[in-house]
């Protein structure tokens, strides 16, 4: 299985893979060395993410499961349920499509692996969910062809962003978070 998906470390030092193969791998950016293998996965992976302190990898897979590894070894630390995994800016907590409600995004804590809250309200399948640069918003955007903007803390929506003539399957906040 070719490669699905591909995330660079924030310091630049490590990439990570996921493919349709049903592996996770991690690899020394400098020199190609491969670091780490896991095959810890029943489905294909669709995407991988480093945290951004970057102790972590997690990995969604095509069944609706992410499994969060740790950076160093590739050991499983603990499963979420979900897709389109993508963390806070502080690495406290993970955000995922809900598995079988493509309109809902669940939060987690990454530390006991409970729910947080869920967020709802989208009115089509979610394609893209994004973190502002302080963690206190969430965007998500997907068939509907409107963005929503969220209140991390209330889970409340906060705005519709309307205009797209087509789906959005692609977002993010400007690194100043205006």
């Amino acid at each position: 299985g070719g490669i699905s998906s591909v995330d660079f470390s924030a310091d630049g030092q490590h990439v990570v893979t996921g493919s349709h193969g049903k592996t996770v791998k991690l690899w020394n950016a400098s020199d190609g060395h491969l670091l780490w293998t896991s095959e810890e996965f029943e489905r294909e992976i669709d995407s991988v993410v480093f945290s951004p302190d970057g102790q972590y990898v997690a990995s969604s897979t095509s069944g609706g499961v992410v499994v969060l590894l740790e950076r160093i070894t590739g050991k499983q630390v603990r499963k979420f349920w979900g897709t389109n995994v993508t963390f806070s800016p502080d690495s406290r907590y993970i955000v995922t499509k809900r598995t079988g409600r493509e309109d809902i995004m669940t939060l987690w804590d990454v530390n006991t692996g409970k729910e947080v809250r869920a967020f709802e309200g989208q009115t089509g399948h979610i394609m893209s969910i994004a973190f502002s640069p302080n963690g206190r918003h969430l965007v998500a955007g997907g068939s509907d062809n409107a963005a929503r903007v969220w209140d991390v803390a209330t889970g409340k929506e906060l705005q519709i962003l309307k205009g797209h003539i087509n789906w959005i399957s692609s977002m993010s906040f400007s690194p100043d978070g205006q």
